[in-house]
């Protein structure tokens, strides 16, 4: 395979600013770790100074492969164009995590996935203006759902063309991201929130932006209202009016909604403020129910937990490179990215990537979440 790099390889600027954001550390801690001023440091980041004689100390201070700096140019991910949970207790730290690790994705891994495999072609409507629950019967009505519970989130959205990916922030505030990028939506799930229906909550959530915020403007992006409607986006989107009709309990009791909750992959808070919302409980029971959720600590350890959803279509595009003559190693130097990276955003791609050395040669597929129906 023709290797992307020159034979004498030089520092790319996007590469040294998202490996340092990636890591966490400031300009100060950065220019401490390699023994130089953040001046310098800053510099090199911009651009405005070579940085190619300090490769080896940069491979060495970031414990990443000179392959990795010397990679092609990351195009930038603009904060606002991002959509956060929660931006007020957002530190700029784990902010710049959060962006450097979708500048992997979007810059390096899908530019070179569009240009070896056919991925499925963006199916999500903009809906800005549109009410929250009109939006979500009108996407499950575009994407041909009809009213029946969903089997696996992430697999329908990659299946409309939302290129999924994970994170790994240890950061109460992101529990997940999404954003549009040259047409492309892309959704990104932190690791860190272990709890299947938080994630399907979450992925759900990110569509909501998708749909009715995708042409927002910066100066919106703090509004708690936006964040509101994509809640209920996502709770109508997996709880349509017409299932809950059928089978709504009208009852404050624990177990009365563990069927529901089973049928619809969510919490039971999820479910006990949709059947609020659409007035199958009442005000008084709805709060009668967190109360006992409370009392059994069941606000934050949900009973009968369901595993994580992970992704279909990387364990195919694996197959598809290997096919190709791709290892998964191979994968990773065509991006320019370190093996980690790609095992975090893409943990069902390659799990050989997490391996010891003697196991890398295996391709082995992770089969996990709720079974499709």
């Amino acid at each position: 395979m023709r290797s992307l790099f020159p034979e004498e390889p030089s520092v790319t600027p996007s590469r040294l600013l998202a490996a340092r954001q990636a890591a966490g550390w400031t300009l100060v801690e950065t220019a401490r770790r390699l023994e130089v001023s953040p001046g310098l440091v800053s510099m090199w980041e911009s651009g405005a100074r070579s940085a190619d004689a300090h490769l080896e100390r940069l491979s060495r201070a970031f414990e990443r492969s000179t392959a990795y700096f010397a990679g092609p140019e990351l195009d930038d991910v603009r904060s606002e164009a991002v959509s956060f949970r929660s931006r007020k207790s957002l530190t700029a730290r784990v902010r710049e995590q959060t962006l450097a690790r979708t500048r992997f994705a979007t810059g390096a891994i899908d530019p070179f996935l569009r240009e070896r495999v056919r991925l499925p072609q963006p199916n999500v409507p903009d809906l800005s203006g549109e009410a929250p629950e009109t939006a979500a019967a009108r996407v499950r009505a575009g994407w041909g759902m009809g009213d029946a519970p969903i089997a696996q989130v992430v697999h329908l959205l990659e299946a409309r063309g939302v290129q999924t990916y994970w994170l790994n922030v240890d950061s109460e505030s992101v529990d997940a991201v999404s954003l549009r990028r040259e047409g492309t939506p892309f959704v990104f799930l932190n690791l860190k929130k272990e709890s299947g229906e938080r994630g399907r909550f979450d992925a759900c959530h990110e569509l909501g932006h998708l749909v009715l915020h995708g042409g927002r403007r910066s100066d919106e992006l703090d509004d708690s209202r936006l964040e509101q409607e994509a809640d209920r986006f996502a709770s109508a989107f997996l709880m349509p009016e017409a299932v809950l009709a059928r089978h709504g309990v009208s009852s404050h009791r624990i177990e009365a909604l563990l069927p529901l909750k089973r049928l619809f992959g969510v919490s039971l808070k999820a479910v006990a403020r949709r059947q609020r919302d659409l007035g199958i409980l009442s005000q008084t029971q709805y709060v009668n129910l967190q109360k006992e959720l409370s009392r059994r600590g069941q606000t934050k350890s949900e009973p009968q937990q369901i595993v994580r959803e992970h992704s279909s279509l990387h364990p195919q595009i694996a197959r598809r490179l290997e096919a190709d003559g791709f290892t998964p190693e191979d994968f990773c130097r065509a991006v320019a990215l370190d093996e980690r990276d790609v095992a975090e955003l893409m943990p069902t791609f390659a799990p050989s990537l997490s391996s010891p050395r003697h196991l890398r040669s295996i391709l082995q597929v992770e089969a996990g979440g709720r079974n499709e129906g």
